[in-house]
C-alpha cells in the first residue's frame, strides 16, 4: 500500500463514530488473528511503531519499559527432602 493511501485511510478515521471504530477494531483484530493462523506473522510492536512514526501518527517512539532485574540469568533451585508442594500441603493442615 502506498504511503499516501495509508494516510488517507487514517484521515478518514476521524469521521467514524465510536461504534464504527469499535467495529473496525474487531474486524482488524480478526484479520490479524487469521493471518497468524495462516502462517503470516503480523508486524511486531517495534515495526508497527516505526510505521506509525513514519506516517506521522506518533511523535516519538519511547523505549521499552522492560528492564532486566538481574534475576533473568538465574536457574531453578534444587531442593533436598520432600517435594515442595507436599511441604506446603502439610503445613496448611
Amino acid at each position: 500500500m502506498a504511503q499516501s493511501d495509508f494516510r488517507r485511510i487514517v484521515e478518514r478515521l476521524d469521521n467514524l463514530s465510536e461504534e464504527e471504530l469499535k467495529s473496525l477494531r474487531r474486524e482488524l483484530d480478526s484479520r490479524l488473528a487469521s493471518m497468524t493462523h495462516q502462517g503470516v506473522t503480523p508486524a511486531t510492536d517495534e515495526a508497527l511503531q516505526n510505521r506509525l512514526f513514519e506516517a506521522g501518527l506518533l511523535g516519538e517512539i519511547k523505549p521499552s519499559i522492560r528492564r532486566s532485574t538481574g534475576t533473568d540469568q538465574h536457574g531453578p533451585v534444587n531442593l533436598q527432602g520432600e517435594p515442595l508442594p507436599e511441604t506446603i500441603n502439610r503445613e496448611r493442615q
